[in-house]
């Protein structure tokens, strides 16, 4: 697989993905990212959400790619608050959607975040980094390359990229919805969890990482 691995590429997306770009790419976020309030919306808001991220200075949505084809993907942001300022213009639009489809939890999820009470189980040196950190919002790979080395090789190359093409950083945060996602986050990308975000109705594991660029 390490072989396999090194013809692995990473596609940084600077133009509106394509039609067939787009239902890979909402096809992983409902299957492994399912428990993200993004993969509660219409394919047509996630549409435009991930078109807005290509847009925007501010964050990466990268590809992972295997001969020519899209197995992964990864959305990160130079801080956690531009996951909010960058798609204010579509916040009426993403509420409606979640209230008409009575996604309730996520409403109040989002609203939590928004107020920023879901910080409150943080100290004020957690907050520091979590303010001041690179972050990753969202990292999935298919089902079927998982558990082969490639979302590690995936996450180190994105990062290499970003560091020394777009964006130098000193710190990235994570945030884990479960304990299988905390183990490859501590075991396989080196991070340490930190503390935990408020959610109904599972709180998210908050976790750190200090890149080494050398």
């Amino acid at each position: 697989m390490k072989k396999n691995n090194n013809l692995l590429k990473v596609k940084l997306h600077k133009k509106k993905v394509s039609k067939n770009e787009f239902e890979v790419l909402f096809n992983l976020l409902k299957k492994e990212n399912n428990n993200s309030i993004l993969s509660k919306l219409s394919k047509k808001i996630v549409k435009e959400y991930f078109n807005i991220a290509i847009e925007s200075d501010h964050l990466y949505l990268y590809s992972c790619q295997m001969n020519g084809k899209i197995i992964g993907y990864a959305l990160l942001a130079k801080n956690s608050s531009y996951l909010i300022s960058e798609f204010k213009k579509i916040k009426i639009r993403i509420l409606t959607n979640l209230l008409i489809n009575f996604k309730f939890i996520s409403i109040i999820n989002i609203i939590i975040a928004i107020i920023k009470f879901d910080l409150i189980l943080l100290n004020k040196k957690k907050l520091n980094i979590l303010f001041k950190s690179f972050n990753l919002n969202l990292l999935a790979i298919s089902k079927d390359y998982q558990s082969k080395g490639i979302g590690k090789t995936f996450f180190n190359k994105l990062l290499k990229e970003i560091y020394y093409k777009h964006y130098k950083f000193n710190l990235i945060v994570c945030e884990a919805p479960n304990s299988r996602a905390v183990k490859f986050y501590t075991t396989k990308a080196k991070f340490t969890l930190i503390g935990k975000k408020i959610r109904l109705f599972k709180n998210l594991y908050l976790l750190v990482k200090k890149y080494n660029h050398k």
